[in-house]
Protein backbone atom coordinates (compact mmCIF):
# COMPACT_ATOMS: atom_id res chain seq x y z
CA UNK A 1 0.00 0.00 0.00
CA UNK A 2 2.73 2.48 0.83
CA UNK A 3 4.51 1.71 -2.91
CA UNK A 4 1.46 2.36 -4.61
CA UNK A 5 1.03 5.58 -2.94
CA UNK A 6 4.58 6.33 -2.69
CA UNK A 7 6.11 4.67 -5.67
CA UNK A 8 9.51 6.78 -5.30
CA UNK A 9 9.85 5.52 -1.86
CA UNK A 10 12.36 2.91 -0.17
CA UNK A 11 11.27 0.11 2.53
CA UNK A 12 12.73 -1.90 4.64
CA UNK A 13 10.82 -4.69 5.92
CA UNK A 14 12.02 -5.89 9.43
CA UNK A 15 11.27 -9.06 11.27
CA UNK A 16 12.83 -11.39 13.96
CA UNK A 17 11.24 -14.72 11.85
CA UNK A 18 12.55 -15.73 8.57
CA UNK A 19 9.92 -17.41 7.35
CA UNK A 20 8.07 -14.01 7.60
CA UNK A 21 11.21 -12.20 6.12
CA UNK A 22 10.86 -14.87 3.06
CA UNK A 23 7.08 -15.11 2.65
CA UNK A 24 7.22 -10.71 2.54
CA UNK A 25 10.43 -11.32 0.09
CA UNK A 26 8.59 -13.38 -2.17
CA UNK A 27 4.79 -11.48 -2.15
CA UNK A 28 6.76 -8.02 -2.82
CA UNK A 29 9.38 -8.73 -5.29
CA UNK A 30 7.68 -6.67 -7.60
CA UNK A 31 9.06 -3.40 -5.99
CA UNK A 32 12.62 -4.55 -6.45
CA UNK A 33 14.89 -2.80 -5.23
CA UNK A 34 12.19 -0.19 -3.05
CA UNK A 35 12.43 -3.29 -1.02
CA UNK A 36 15.03 -4.59 0.97
CA UNK A 37 14.76 -6.72 4.30
CA UNK A 38 16.57 -7.21 7.40
CA UNK A 39 16.36 -10.10 10.01
CA UNK A 40 16.33 -8.57 13.18
CA UNK A 41 14.19 -8.26 16.62
CA UNK A 42 13.16 -4.49 16.20
CA UNK A 43 12.64 -4.84 20.10
CA UNK A 44 16.32 -4.50 20.60
CA UNK A 45 17.91 -3.80 17.43
CA UNK A 46 18.91 -0.49 16.43
CA UNK A 47 16.38 1.05 14.02
CA UNK A 48 18.78 3.27 12.43
CA UNK A 49 17.36 6.08 11.06
CA UNK A 50 16.48 8.96 10.47
CA UNK A 51 13.74 7.50 8.63
CA UNK A 52 10.76 9.69 7.11
CA UNK A 53 8.19 6.58 8.38
CA UNK A 54 8.24 3.47 10.30
CA UNK A 55 4.99 1.59 9.57
CA UNK A 56 4.27 -1.41 11.91
CA UNK A 57 0.77 -4.13 11.90
CA UNK A 58 0.03 -7.11 14.08
CA UNK A 59 3.23 -6.93 15.56
CA UNK A 60 3.94 -4.92 18.57
CA UNK A 61 0.76 -6.24 20.96
CA UNK A 62 3.42 -9.19 21.42
CA UNK A 63 6.34 -7.13 23.11
CA UNK A 64 5.74 -6.86 26.97
CA UNK A 65 4.42 -3.55 28.26
CA UNK A 66 7.83 -2.17 29.41
CA UNK A 67 9.49 -3.64 25.77
CA UNK A 68 6.55 -1.44 24.27
CA UNK A 69 7.60 1.76 25.87
CA UNK A 70 11.26 1.29 24.96
CA UNK A 71 10.45 0.61 21.41
CA UNK A 72 8.24 3.62 21.06
CA UNK A 73 11.12 5.45 22.29
CA UNK A 74 13.56 3.86 19.76
CA UNK A 75 10.89 4.88 17.17
CA UNK A 76 10.66 8.56 18.36
CA UNK A 77 14.65 8.58 18.16
CA UNK A 78 14.75 6.97 15.09
CA UNK A 79 12.41 9.37 13.27
CA UNK A 80 13.61 12.58 10.92
CA UNK A 81 11.64 15.91 12.37
CA UNK A 82 8.10 15.65 11.11
CA UNK A 83 8.61 12.25 10.62
CA UNK A 84 5.29 9.57 11.02
CA UNK A 85 4.35 6.34 13.13
CA UNK A 86 1.52 4.42 12.78
CA UNK A 87 1.16 0.87 14.45
CA UNK A 88 -2.17 -0.82 13.05
CA UNK A 89 -2.28 -3.44 15.98
CA UNK A 90 -4.75 -4.65 18.54
CA UNK A 91 -6.28 -2.82 21.81
CA UNK A 92 -6.54 -4.58 25.21
CA UNK A 93 -10.75 -3.75 26.36
CA UNK A 94 -10.79 -1.44 28.83
CA UNK A 95 -12.77 -3.52 31.35
CA UNK A 96 -12.84 -7.19 31.82
CA UNK A 97 -16.04 -6.65 29.98
CA UNK A 98 -15.07 -5.10 26.85
CA UNK A 99 -12.47 -7.64 26.44
CA UNK A 100 -14.95 -10.81 26.85
CA UNK A 101 -17.38 -8.63 23.94
CA UNK A 102 -14.21 -7.84 21.53
CA UNK A 103 -12.86 -11.46 21.92
CA UNK A 104 -16.69 -12.86 20.86
CA UNK A 105 -16.58 -10.40 18.11
CA UNK A 106 -13.33 -11.73 17.23
CA UNK A 107 -14.35 -15.04 17.33
CA UNK A 108 -17.94 -14.29 15.37
CA UNK A 109 -15.65 -12.54 12.22
CA UNK A 110 -13.69 -15.83 11.80
CA UNK A 111 -16.52 -18.23 12.16
CA UNK A 112 -18.07 -15.83 9.39
CA UNK A 113 -15.16 -15.94 7.21
CA UNK A 114 -15.49 -19.35 7.22
CA UNK A 115 -11.99 -20.13 9.30
CA UNK A 116 -11.63 -24.21 9.88
CA UNK A 117 -11.49 -25.25 13.08
CA UNK A 118 -7.93 -26.37 13.03
CA UNK A 119 -7.10 -23.03 12.02
CA UNK A 120 -9.53 -21.57 14.44
CA UNK A 121 -7.77 -23.61 17.42
CA UNK A 122 -4.48 -22.45 16.13
CA UNK A 123 -5.55 -18.57 16.19
CA UNK A 124 -6.65 -19.16 19.74
CA UNK A 125 -3.54 -20.52 20.59
CA UNK A 126 -1.82 -17.65 19.30
CA UNK A 127 -3.82 -15.11 21.15
CA UNK A 128 -2.61 -16.66 24.27
CA UNK A 129 0.68 -15.34 23.86
CA UNK A 130 -0.15 -11.62 23.06
CA UNK A 131 0.58 -8.86 25.48
CA UNK A 132 -2.00 -6.29 24.40
CA UNK A 133 -2.36 -3.10 26.27
CA UNK A 134 -5.56 -0.93 26.40
CA UNK A 135 -5.41 2.20 23.60
CA UNK A 136 -4.91 4.49 26.28
CA UNK A 137 -2.17 3.45 27.71
CA UNK A 138 -0.37 2.66 24.28
CA UNK A 139 -1.14 6.50 24.04
CA UNK A 140 0.42 7.79 27.14
CA UNK A 141 3.47 5.56 26.32
CA UNK A 142 4.05 7.88 22.60
CA UNK A 143 3.69 10.91 24.32
CA UNK A 144 5.85 9.88 26.79
CA UNK A 145 8.05 8.74 24.14
CA UNK A 146 8.29 12.36 22.65
CA UNK A 147 5.15 12.06 20.36
CA UNK A 148 2.84 15.18 20.75
CA UNK A 149 -0.02 14.40 18.93
CA UNK A 150 -0.38 10.65 19.24
CA UNK A 151 -4.14 9.68 17.93
CA UNK A 152 -6.22 7.10 17.29
CA UNK A 153 -6.95 7.17 13.37
CA UNK A 154 -9.20 3.98 13.21
CA UNK A 155 -10.36 1.75 15.61
CA UNK A 156 -12.46 -1.35 15.52
CA UNK A 157 -13.38 -3.48 18.39
CA UNK A 158 -9.71 -4.46 19.48
CA UNK A 159 -8.32 -3.56 16.30
CA UNK A 160 -6.59 -0.11 16.28
CA UNK A 161 -4.32 2.13 14.36
CA UNK A 162 -2.77 4.27 16.21
CA UNK A 163 -0.86 8.11 14.48
CA UNK A 164 1.84 9.77 15.88
CA UNK A 165 4.35 12.28 14.53
CA UNK A 166 7.63 13.87 15.46
CA UNK A 167 7.50 17.26 15.89
CA UNK A 168 10.23 19.19 14.08
CA UNK A 169 10.40 20.41 10.34
CA UNK A 170 9.52 17.71 7.95
CA UNK A 171 11.89 16.89 5.44
CA UNK A 172 12.51 19.34 3.08
CA UNK A 173 11.83 16.58 0.09
CA UNK A 174 8.48 16.16 -0.87
CA UNK A 175 7.48 12.61 -2.42
CA UNK A 176 4.73 12.51 -5.00
CA UNK A 177 2.75 9.69 -6.09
Amino acid sequence: MILRRFPRATIEGVDFAAKMIEAARARLAPFGAHMSFRLADYGSAPLGGPVEAIVSALSIHHLEHEAKRRLFREIHAALAPGGIFVNADQSLGATPEVEAAYQCRWEQDLRAARVGDEDFAAALARAGLDRSATFPDQLAWLEEAGFKDADIAWKRHRFTVFCARKQGQAASCSVTP
